[in-house]
């Protein structure tokens, strides 16, 4: 028995085949684009963080991921390297600031970043009429020094040494430990 199959002189199977194979990959193609520009409209509709949320105690930077306490000197004194690392755990820590107990001495790096918010203020490193203290005061922050900061980075050829980092012209040194600077909290807020 055999069969003919007359009514399809002009079918091709291959040709049909790799046509229902273009349409079938563009059609996926033009799903997945479709997908992704949905997504980035439905992203570009959410509420955006703003860079900067201020509370009664502290200032979280939501870019950096840090937030600071509000005063640059809470304790309103100076200490020693390992002094400010005793105070945060006795005091500041251990009475739970601002609800947590996680804060920190900041990094060299983390200190140097409110360079970079100063300079979003208008902050010029060589200006003595705007100093960093001036420019981090006009963001919100308080009692912020004209002074050295300590930084929890250490020297490293040398231990007896840490990086401090001036608030009256961003300038980072290195120091003794035993000598007395500023603390400021830090805490990451991710």
């Amino acid at each position: 028995m055999s069969f003919r199959f007359n009514g399809f002189r002009g079918f091709r199977p291959a040709t049909s085949v790799s046509s229902i194979a273009m349409i079938i990959i563009m059609t996926i193609v033009l799903a997945i684009l479709g997908s992704a520009v949905l997504a980035q409209e439905m992203e570009d509709q959410k509420p955006k963080k703003p860079r900067f949320e201020k509370t009664d105690l502290t200032l979280t930077d939501n870019k950096a991921g840090l937030t600071w306490t509000l005063s640059g000197n809470l304790a309103e004194r100076q200490f020693s390297w390992n002094g400010a690392f005793d105070y945060l755990e006795r005091t500041i820590n251990k009475d739970s600031y601002a609800g947590v107990r996680d804060w920190r001495v900041p990094t060299r790096e983390e200190l140097m970043s409110l360079m970079e918010l100063a300079k979003s203020q208008g902050h010029e490193r060589k200006s003595s009429e705007k100093s960093l203290s001036a420019a981090l005061a006009a963001m919100g922050f308080q009692n912020v020094q004209n002074d050295k900061y300590w930084s929890s980075t250490e020297n490293y050829y040398f231990a007896a040494e840490a990086w401090v980092v001036d608030m009256k012209d961003g300038a980072a040194v290195i120091a003794d430990k035993t000598l007395y600077f500023n603390l400021w909290p830090v805490r990451s807020s991710r």
